[in-house]
C-alpha cells in the first residue's frame, strides 16, 4: 500500500461524485487532495474515519462539505486550503487523539466535533485570531 496518497488524478473527472468513503484505511499515512469542481451544484462528503494510521491531511477541494475523521487515532495535523475549499460546514474530529494542528477557514461552518482530541492547543484554538473560531461566528 501506499503511504503517501495523492489522489488527485483519479478523481479529476468525476463531476457528480457527492460521497467519498475512504475510511477505516490501515495503510493511508498521508493524504494530498486537490479537486476543482467549484461548478459543481452538489457538495462532497469525504470519510475518511478510522484510518488509524493516518497523520497529515492537506486538502484542496472546491466543493467539500462534511469531512469525517472520527477515530484517526495518529492524525496531528489538518490543513484544509481556505482560497479552495469555501464550502465546508461540517467537521468531525471525534477521537483523534494526536491532533494538533487544525488549520481549516469557512465562511460555512456549522459543526466542529472535536471530543476526544486530547492533544489540541485549545489556547491556540480558541484565540479571538484563530480562523477556525472565527468562522464559527
Amino acid at each position: 500500500g501506499s503511504k503517501y496518497g495523492n489522489l488527485s488524478a483519479c478523481f479529476a473527472d468525476a463531476k457528480h461524485l457527492t460521497y467519498l468513503n475512504l475510511a477505516s484505511n490501515p495503510q493511508l499515512q498521508h493524504l494530498a487532495l486537490q479537486w476543482d469542481n467549484s461548478k459543481s451544484t452538489q457538495g462532497l462528503e469525504l470519510n475518511l474515519s478510522n484510518c488509524s494510521r493516518l497523520t497529515s491531511l492537506d486538502l484542496k477541494i472546491t466543493h467539500l462539505e462534511w469531512l469525517g475523521l472520527a477515530q484517526c487515532v495518529s492524525l496531528r495535523d489538518v490543513r484544509i486550503d481556505s482560497t479552495a475549499v469555501r464550502r465546508l460546514k461540517h467537521i468531525q474530529c471525534k477521537s483523534c487523539k494526536s491532533l494538533q494542528l487544525l488549520a481549516i477557514h469557512s465562511d460555512c461552518m456549522q459543526t466542529v466535533n472535536l471530543s476526544g482530541c486530547n492533544a489540541l492547543n485549545l489556547d491556540a484554538l480558541f484565540w479571538d485570531q484563530n480562523f477556525l473560531l472565527q468562522s464559527l461566528r
